[in-house]
């Protein structure tokens, strides 16, 4: 699947960090992007119509809570895999030494509710990963390849679960160039 290609956003200095799909979650010191403009919200853009606005090398670290799961498997018909392509823009975007911090929903359960069309876990990044825990996986991307720093659950309270607690996902990642 190709993406179409735009003319990069220079980002100021106070953007080396990227909040990916803030929506409400607005963060001081990051570029808050977001697909639907609020408070807050620094860049509107949809990821899934077109390549990251933003020069190569640009983010030193890379913010996503419950965000990736939204990300659909083809967009507009494509028979490409979008999920691919999207992650070889991130690290394309993604300084030499960048971090990634994806927070998600852990429970299959959530997979359907609320949009979500994707589990998000360590497997998700097998494809990019170096010498992962399944053993010694290389993978050779022009844009950089990835290594797990820490992947662990995390319980927060929530009134959106039956118990008032919701069990999310987070992995950290390094990008390698």
């Amino acid at each position: 699947m190709k993406l179409h290609k735009a003319e990069p956003i220079a980002v100021p200095r106070a953007g080396e960090c990227l909040n990916l799909g803030c929506g409400k979650d607005i963060r001081p010191g990051f570029l808050n992007l977001d697909k639907y403009p609020g408070p807050g919200v620094d860049i509107v853009f949809d990821v899934e119509r077109g390549p990251l606005l933003f020069r190569d090398d640009t983010f030193d670290y890379v913010l996503a809570r419950d965000f990736l799961n939204h990300l659909p498997h083809r967009v507009n018909g494509g028979d490409g895999e979008f999920w691919n392509v999207f992650i070889d823009d991130l690290l394309r975007v993604s300084a030499p030494g960048a971090v990634w911090e994806f927070i998600h929903p852990a429970r299959p359960e959530s997979l359907g509710a609320g949009g979500h069309c994707r589990l998000i876990n360590v497997s998700s990044f097998l494809h990019w990963m170096i010498g992962d825990e399944m053993g010694s996986l290389e993978a050779d991307h022009a844009q950089g390849r990835l290594r797990l720093l820490e992947k662990r659950n995390i319980r927060e309270w929530s009134r959106n679960t039956m118990f008032g607690q919701a069990v999310l996902y987070n992995i950290t990642l390094e990008v390698v160039k």
